[in-house]
């Protein structure tokens, strides 16, 4: 079995590959997204769908990829919206 990266927030336990729904709007966090051209803005909104890419324990924060195309970047202050 492999061993995916984990970090607890509050009494949440993450590991990557985790789905996770978005419960509270936040216009101001920033998301890129890289398909066929780069793209690029702000706004997360409650009722998105990702999936936890990285945990980066180095960087503290986690990657999510909302919607299968937009990756935002969480810190410890925002996980609470989670």
């Amino acid at each position: 079995m492999k061993y995916k990266k984990e970090k607890k927030f509050g009494d949440s336990i993450f590991r990557e590959g985790d789905r996770i729904m978005q419960i509270k709007n936040n216009y101001e966090i920033y998301w890129e997204k890289n398909k066929k051209s780069f793209e690029s803005g702000s706004g997360i909104f409650n009722g998105e769908f990702g999936t936890i890419q990285k945990i980066d324990e180095k960087e503290k924060n986690i990657q999510i990829k909302l919607r299968g195309m937009h990756l935002v970047s969480l810190s410890k202050l925002n996980m609470h919206i989670v």
